[in-house]
């Protein structure tokens, strides 16, 4: 069972059918903010036509140099909260706030890929998301794009990494299967690589358990969204 996880709040609307006929089980529609804007804004993610639910995913961007920091508690708000880091420093501290998922710009020439960082992000259950869209129109930056992917699959062996579409219309939208052979061109063995895929099912229950579960109990039935029906309601339900 497949997810995209970051679908455009951008995209066209003409293209919705086409979402509703591929192979993802749902999707997630993303907003970017600047840290500031979590303060103050409440975004509502638009409802993608059809029965596929579609969960609201908010991605916060902190550039070079500015300081690494939000309202934990705010972040919950959404289903899924996500960080991107534009610069090279702030990851030591980005985990400590422990974001749903940390995201870059894989066409720099400089991340914060420590391999110390982020195994110690993967022990506290973070995700690492690529987004494909970046790689898709060619140029210096996307020979950058996959030496930056296969480094990160390399330190983790794709534990913890979600590849989503960051799609603003059905084209940019790649089969799971066609996900699948890349990452076995970038070294994983074919049964990893379908392991892989499962990864943003994973990322959508954690985040459902994180906000609606504790110490592995339901803190109450009342039906909050479509994050808590389908991940943690369902479960009692069968």
């Amino acid at each position: 069972m497949y997810y995209d996880v970051n679908i455009s709040l951008d995209y066209l609307k003409q293209d919705i059918r086409e979402l509703e006929e591929n192979e993802y089980r749902g999707f997630c529609v993303n907003k970017v903010m600047r840290p500031r804007d979590l303060e103050k804004i409440k975004y509502e993610p638009i409802e993608l036509l059809g029965t596929k639910p579609c969960y609201s995913r908010v991605e916060i961007v902190f550039e070079e140099k500015e300081e690494v920091g939000y309202d934990v508690k705010k972040s919950m708000r959404y289903d899924l909260f996500v960080v991107r880091l534009n610069g090279v420093s702030g990851m030591d501290k980005l985990i400590r706030h422990q974001p749903d998922m940390v995201t870059f710009n894989y066409g720099s020439q400089f991340l914060p890929f420590k391999s110390g960082l982020v195994r110690t992000a993967i022990k506290e259950n973070i995700f690492f998301e690529v987004p494909l869209r970046e790689s898709l129109y060619g140029g210096a930056s996307s020979v950058t794009w996959m030496r930056n992917v296969r480094r990160l699959l390399f330190i983790t062996n794709g534990k913890n990494v979600v590849f989503s579409s960051g799609a603003r219309c059905s084209t940019e939208i790649k089969k799971p299967r066609d996900i699948m052979k890349m990452l076995e061109m970038f070294g994983l063995r074919k049964k990893r690589a379908s392991e892989v895929m499962l990864n943003s099912l994973r990322l959508l229950r954690s985040c459902a358990m994180r906000r609606y579960c504790h110490r592995d109990s339901i803190i109450h039935n009342v039906d909050e969204g479509a994050l808590k029906r389908d991940f943690v309601l369902s479960l009692y339900r069968k």
